[in-house]
């Protein structure tokens, strides 16, 4: 008799175990849906509100004489969002080069375009070491380092446009130096970099 009883007993209470983890589930999935959901769930009351509105406004409205010409629909405002003040944002030329580069160039550049009106783009950023030896291989004897003692190969080098020694000369302001003054005015490296 005792062990029957042990057994609906425990049987009882698997039972309302299974019901509480149920309803827990239930419960977290509601309040989970709730919070995954808020914005939709807050657009549809916000459409729902905008709908009444509406609804109210076309009741509101008498409705047009035939004499009357309907009023011309405004024009769409279109809005440049390019600010006038900075340059074109660099779209090429800087994958494999480091960051903290590319963030003081892109610094120097806007500074260079809002001083001088000019823009700056990378020409040649980071390099493999294969490209780095075809260019050894074929530009002029002391144009190009050989391959393996180059920052263009760790993606510490930039070679930009529209280079002149008055853009040159704010480097420093940016942490950046031209390592080959007067024989690559367009080479350019953050200042830490050897």
């Amino acid at each position: 008799m005792i062990k029957r009883l042990y057994k609906a007993e425990r049987e009882l209470f698997t039972h309302c175990l299974t019901f509480v983890v149920l309803m827990a589930m239930i419960g977290s999935a509601g309040y989970v849906d709730a919070r995954l959901r808020p914005k939709e769930a807050q657009a549809n009351l916000v459409q729902v509100v905008n709908n009444q509105v509406d609804q109210k406004k076309s009741e509101e409205k008498p409705e047009p004489k035939a004499d009357t010409a309907p009023a011309p629909e405004p024009e769409p405002i279109v809005v440049d969002e390019a600010d006038p003040n900075l340059p074109p944002p660099l779209t090429e030329g800087t994958q494999g080069l480091s960051p903290e580069l590319v963030q003081r160039f892109d610094a120097f550049r806007t500074f260079i375009f809002q001083k001088y009106g000019v823009v700056l783009e990378i020409r040649s950023g980071y390099r493999s070491y294969e490209e780095q030896a075809m260019l050894y291989r074929t530009l002029p004897a002391g144009r190009a380092n050989p391959p393996g003692q180059s920052n263009h190969e760790t993606g510490e080098s930039i070679d930009y446009t529209n280079y002149s020694a008055a853009h040159n000369q704010h480097l420093e302001l940016f942490g950046l130096k031209a390592p080959f003054p007067g024989k690559e005015d367009w080479h350019i490296q953050r200042a830490e970099v050897g």
